[in-house]
């Protein structure tokens, strides 16, 4: 991962930033993906951004999300689901953050931004590092209830951390639970909320998670089989466990939760 740029739908540059200092091997590289961001601009404008995500090079890779008010690039190495998520959380964060700025007609100073780079390095930060510590603690505290068929996702990268399946009767395609937890996520984001508890009945298969700051706690259950009064009860005993635990975070936060 090399580097991030945000530009505005009108082709402003608002805020980048390099992962790695120094990155780019001459002028030559910096044009090139200067090219490439022009013409993913273009292309997104003429599709919607319905179908583009990556424009793959000999020596890079852009990654392209488009948001509401802005376009996002991250420069890499090789594409990955992961460094795809990070961008799309990246983006929302950012609009989030500057929606009053980004509205305001009038120039954009590089400096009404500065404010991000913290909010990068604690979202980089996340994405290379696993909270081992907390997801053992969850790990534990599930593991004495009696719920099963149990995934656990991250909050930063939305692939999963670890899986009890029991009931191999329960289907459901990795990229549609991905799907699913990502748009609860993107509420939780708007509502501005760390943790939240949601249930959906998905044809067959009866889906109930749980938000922490860290981790979805996901539940899936066979919809015709299931008691849903005896999982509600476990699901609302583990949520108020979670809700009252703090734990010391990986990047140093005592303050935080899962």
């Amino acid at each position: 991962m090399f580097r991030l740029d945000i530009i505005t739908k009108a082709g402003i540059l608002v805020f980048s930033y390099d992962f790695i200092e120094n990155w780019a091997e001459g002028e030559e590289d910096l044009d090139l993906i200067a090219g490439l961001k022009s013409a993913a601009i273009s292309a997104l404008r003429e599709t919607q951004g319905e179908t583009i995500t990556e424009i793959k090079q000999v020596d890079y890779t852009l990654l392209l999300y488009e948001g509401i008010l802005t376009f996002g690039f991250l420069t890499v190495k090789e594409s990955d689901l992961a460094q795809h998520e990070l961008l799309r959380n990246i983006v929302l964060k950012f609009e989030l953050m500057f929606t009053l700025e980004l509205h305001a007609e009038s120039i954009y100073r590089k400096e009404d931004f500065e404010a991000f780079r913290s909010v990068i390095q604690t979202l980089y930060d996340e994405f290379r590092s696993v909270d081992v510590r907390s997801l053992n603690t969850i790990i534990e505290i599930i593991s004495q209830s009696n719920a099963s068929n149990i995934i656990i996702y991250s909050t930063s990268k939305f692939y999963p951390l670890y899986t009890s399946m029991v009931d191999h009767s329960i289907t459901l395609p990795l990229h549609k639970m991905t799907q699913v937890i990502r748009s609860m996520d993107d509420l939780c984001l708007s509502q501005k909320k760390e943790m939240m508890t949601t249930e959906i009945d998905l044809h067959d298969i009866y889906f109930h998670a749980i938000r922490t700051k860290r981790h979805w706690v996901v539940y899936l259950s066979d919809s015709k089989r299931i008691n849903k009064f005896s999982l509600n009860y476990e699901i609302n005993a583990i949520k108020n466990i979670l809700s009252d635990t703090p734990i010391t975070s990986y990047i140093g936060d005592k303050n935080s939760f899962f």
